[in-house]
């Protein structure tokens, strides 16, 4: 009788064993089938945000070809030729950043190489001087930082931190670019005297074809492939902002 009993208990044991088990699958595709469901949410959401983007240049390229096909005079043929290269190129940097956003979500980069950090900061510098004279821009940087990096991470980083830098500080504005080694990490830095930041536009402003300043024109995914770039680092982002005074991003890269 004992012998029925013990065999009994060890059923039951297992049984249990084996709800609990099913219980815990049950609960482990509950949550990947909501994880799933977010992010094709996600995906839709940002297809939509795309579309939308991408309709502002082609409904400015099509009144401008409107006023041509008319023969405007109140607009000259020089003057529509200027602000169709310039919707054209807002469209090519769009589609740009999403491929690049793409590899970055992918993973598809190129493999780490040795890259001179300082010399790459100083000629990124030298040519967003040319591209906006308008700024005061202003270097500190370390001498003969190198990191094994990937290129699209370290130039995805910092082009869009002087491109946002840049497009959110008004003229005669300062700009300045910090770059130097603190115990085992870089860190690059870029402040800013623009037009800053809210709290809440910071939560934000990180997000997919979201902006600070909707005034300004842009994409929206700079900061977005910032953020990827620098999660593939393992590395930090901290934002200092203030409404009308400016901002400091600042990017600690481990150095490996």
């Amino acid at each position: 009788m004992s012998n029925h009993i013990h065999t009994l208990t060890d059923l039951a044991t297992k049984l249990n064993e084996l709800v609990t088990k099913h219980h815990g699958i049950i609960l482990k595709n509950t949550q990947l089938n909501y994880q799933l469901r977010e992010a094709e949410a996600e995906r839709i959401e940002t297809l939509a945000s795309f579309s939308h983007e991408m309709k502002k240049p082609l409904a400015i390229l099509r009144s401008l070809l409107w006023q041509l096909q008319c023969d405007s005079k109140k607009i000259t043929h020089d003057e529509l030729a200027d602000k169709m290269d310039k919707e054209i190129g807002r469209a090519t940097a769009l589609l740009d950043n999403v491929i690049t956003l793409n590899k970055l979500e992918l993973r598809k980069i190129s493999p780490p190489i040795d890259i001179d950090i300082s010399q790459s900061c100083r000629a990124e510098l030298a040519r967003y001087e040319l591209r906006f004279p308008q700024h005061s821009w202003h270097a500190k940087i370390e001498s003969d930082l190198h990191l094994t990096i990937s290129p699209e991470l370290i130039f995805g980083i910092l082009e869009n931190l002087l491109e946002n830098a840049a497009k959110y500080t008004p003229d005669r504005g300062m700009i300045t670019l910090r770059l130097y080694r603190k115990a085992s990490n870089i860190v690059l830095s870029v402040s800013d005297t623009g037009v800053g930041m809210t709290l809440a536009e910071q939560a934000r402003v990180l997000m997919p074809f979201q902006r600070g300043n909707t005034a300004v024109a842009g994409s929206g995914l700079g900061l977005t492939i910032l953020t990827r770039a620098i999660e593939q680092l393992a590395a930090k982002l901290n934002i200092q902002s203030k409404k009308n005074i400016g901002s400091v991003f600042t990017v600690t890269i481990p150095y490996l």
